[in-house]
């Protein structure tokens, strides 16, 4: 997001058995303590005031998406709004014009394509998707949306496809909102934040595993569970870095583990971590461990299955010339661990 962001914010969550656009709420409300101001919040409301455009907010959870922070852009034109999987820029309209079927915003960090309009919304908002690569003629690329409500232009962005529900209860909740409210908004996210790290582990319904082993001229320096893109569903991220100095080599590498209760196979290679949600296709079988653990790789990662617990990581084996059998070694190494002896991210 263009905006210069003045509230910073890292927020975990709940379990991997994520809710689908079918089974989520529309808009939950999400209670949390009241927070002082900080150095941030003082910062930000004397700027929100200079806008000169009404803002437009949502709860703090909107369909299984929670609200981060927001901040004003560097020349004090357009307001952004960070959600968990997806960003909103407001900003004030003069000539923009979505039905023209090409959407120019006034304000830069709200993109540039052509557009269409592909419905409206319960409450009759009409919703226009940026086209597939940006050019006229293309279906919806459902990553880039825009609506206009009243004199504010609004702009959804996200780097993975929401579907139409998705799309449609988050335009519903925006609300119009003061400046005060919106400092307010940003001061219940880092409560409500700190509420779900604070019991994170209760909610994996997966086995966790770590290893107690590792790749020759690497050691394990991190392991915590968050999910940035989707803060109330937790996934365990483990941090490899190289103590071995080597030049064109690799210098770190990541391990995911998250809940998928589809074994891996031929048919089946699901994506390499809950953040990047594009399914492989082509996962073949690379070997199976001394333990009998079947291990699939795709070009620059590795994964395998404890139950259903995925475990992937960016490693391959020949791209980062590592054995056969030091790779086996290491996936046989995985033992299970009790989730609560792991921090929150």
């Amino acid at each position: 997001m263009a905006a210069t962001l003045a509230v910073a914010l890292v927020t975990a969550g709940t379990a991997c058995s994520r809710p689908t656009a079918s089974t989520a709420a529309a808009s939950t409300p999400a209670a949390a303590p009241t927070a002082t101001p900080n150095q941030n919040d003082l910062e930000l409301l004397p700027k929100l005031m200079q806008l000169g455009f009404q803002i437009y907010t949502t709860p703090i959870v909107v369909h299984g998406f929670v609200f981060d922070r927001s901040g004003v852009d560097y020349d004090g034109t357009s307001l952004g709004l960070e959600y968990g999987g997806f960003e909103i820029v407001e900003w004030h309209v003069t000539t923009f014009d979505p039905a023209s079927g090409f959407c120019k915003p006034e304000v830069e960090s709200a993109g540039l394509t052509y557009c269409a309009l592909i419905g409206r919304s319960s409450r009759g908002r009409a919703v226009y998707s940026g086209l597939w690569g940006g050019l006229p003629g293309g279906p919806p690329d459902f990553e880039h949306f825009y609506v206009v409500l009243n004199s504010t232009g609004v702009f959804v962005g996200t780097s993975k496809s929401l579907t139409l529900q998705e799309i449609y209860a988050v335009v519903d909740a925006l609300a119009p909102a003061t400046p005060a409210q919106l400092i307010s908004l940003n001061q219940q996210a880092r409560a409500y934040a700190d509420s779900l790290r604070a019991n994170v582990a209760s909610r994996i319904d997966f086995k966790t595993y770590m290893p107690q082993g590792t790749i020759p001229e690497f050691a394990r320096d991190k392991a915590f569970l968050l999910n940035p893109t989707d803060p109330q569903h937790p996934y365990l991220n483990i941090h490899f870095g190289r103590v071995v100095p080597a030049n064109n080599k690799a210098f770190e590498f990541s391990v995911f583990e998250f809940r998928d209760d589809i074994p891996l196979g031929a048919t089946h290679c699901g994506y390499i971590s809950p953040e990047l949600t594009l399914p492989d296709t082509k996962c073949p079988l690379l070997l199976t461990s001394p333990n009998g653990i079947n291990v699939y790789s795709t070009y620059g990662t590795t994964r395998f299955d404890r139950g259903s617990t995925r475990i992937t990581m960016f490693v391959d084996v020949h791209i980062n010339l590592v054995s056969l059998s030091d790779m086996a070694a290491f996936v046989d190494s995985f033992q299970e661990v009790d989730p609560k002896t792991i921090p929150a991210g």
